[in-house]
């Protein structure tokens, strides 16, 4: 089944419990198998009330993995290096 034939998500908190729900309907049985063994084990563990979050994580790593791809945050200068840099561009344009 291809990710995109259900709903595009663009982070984990956009998979719902009526996501799931719709993506196991549209699914293999493979996959359908998966994610009822992998719900069960979360429901056993955590309770009817606490299952969701970690069973979601497990899931947007098996369907979704991009994700939970780590993204390159473009690091924000110090303020020391931000004032040397803006001193510097002060006195190239001459004032």
């Amino acid at each position: 089944m291809k990710n995109n034939e259900v709903k595009e998500v663009t982070t984990v908190q956009d998979i719902s419990r009526e996501f799931v729900v719709k993506f196991g309907i549209k699914s293999s049985e493979e996959d359908f198998k998966w994610i009822s063994e992998r719900m069960a084990y979360w429901m056993k563990e955590k309770g009817d009330r606490y299952y969701f979050p970690p069973f979601r994580s497990e899931f947007a790593k098996k369907f979704f993995p991009e994700l939970l791809a780590k993204k390159s945050k473009k690091k924000k200068p110090s303020l020391l290096d931000e004032m040397i840099a803006k001193r510097e561009a002060q006195k190239k344009e001459g004032k």
